[in-house]
């Protein structure tokens, strides 16, 4: 298990090699063929987001690889759980253990959209005026707080193996990565890989100003959650390239600063805090 630990670690593992890979694969691709122009500065921009994403890694690799993993360890080793409950295959309780953590996430993300004290935490990612790479970093240190303890309940319900959270873990990384690029992939491809992943194009519509759209295509890794429980949304109305992205009252240049970042949470807005605003 420690072998498999250093494999997945995210700053020295293969699964960590195959996420800085793909981030700087993903900026090329956004400096060579970027889908639409940025609104703000690249330079303030990535400086803030990165010192966001530098701050969470600490908490985060204390959260889910110290204490996380362990437990889920812990559990799996005292037979406890669900699929510990009969014998299957091990590739068949990993499938279902990876499929699992996705549907937990997906409905955890609907949660923070629907809570009005988890959407002023996760606010701050939807926040972001311009969408690229960088922004699958800029998440407020308290939403892992909020994220991380689900997500292991729901393995430790599950009895999935420990190695379920470590892959779906390196995913999500790794595909975050390219789900938030500001790049465009031919309609064809789009279509095809949407059937079994979220692609760009779903999750760019989840970052649109619009309501309905902010509030759909909540999926991480899979679209098939969306797709069953109605939240799926094909294009947004603006279109791509035209739609609005962000939240009306953080879009000034001044809120994509760290120290403004950090107190968003607990900055009063003049509309409900669960539904920021409508395209303008």
């Amino acid at each position: 298990m420690e072998i498999l630990e250093r494999f997945f670690d995210p700053g020295t593992g293969t699964a960590g090699q195959l996420f800085w890979g793909s981030l700087v694969c993903i900026a090329l691709w956004e400096a060579l063929r970027p889908l639409r122009p940025l609104e703000h500065s690249v330079l303030v921009r990535w400086i803030n987001n990165i010192a966001l994403a530098v701050l969470n890694g600490g908490i985060i690799k204390i959260l889910t690889v110290l204490l996380a993993f362990d437990l889920v360890l812990l559990a799996d080793r005292s037979g406890f759980g669900l699929l510990n409950v009969v014998e299957l295959p091990v590739w068949l309780a990993l499938s279902l253990g990876v499929a699992w953590l996705d549907f937990v996430s997906y409905a955890t993300h609907r949660l923070s959209h629907a809570v009005p004290i988890f959407w002023r935490i996760h606010r701050l990612h939807h926040s972001d005026p311009d969408v690229d790479f960088s922004t699958s970093r800029r998440h407020h240190p308290f939403e892992t707080f909020i994220t991380t303890p689900i997500l292991v309940a729901g393995l430790l319900v599950s009895g999935a193996p420990p190695l379920a959270l470590l892959i779906w873990s390196a995913l999500t990384g790794t595909l975050s990565l390219f789900q938030h690029g500001n790049i465009r992939l031919p309609d064809a491809l789009d279509r095809g890989l949407r059937l079994v992943l979220v692609t760009p194009a779903m999750h760019r519509t989840h970052h649109s100003s619009k309501r309905s759209e902010t509030d759909s295509n909540y999926g991480q890794v899979f679209p098939w959650w969306d797709r069953m429980l109605g939240t799926y949304c094909a294009r947004p109305e603006g279109g791509l390239t035209g739609m609005t992205l962000g939240l009306e009252h953080f879009r000034h240049r001044d809120e994509l600063f760290l120290h403004r970042l950090l107190l968003q949470p607990f900055a009063a807005t003049k509309t409900t805090p669960v539904r920021q605003t409508e395209a303008r």
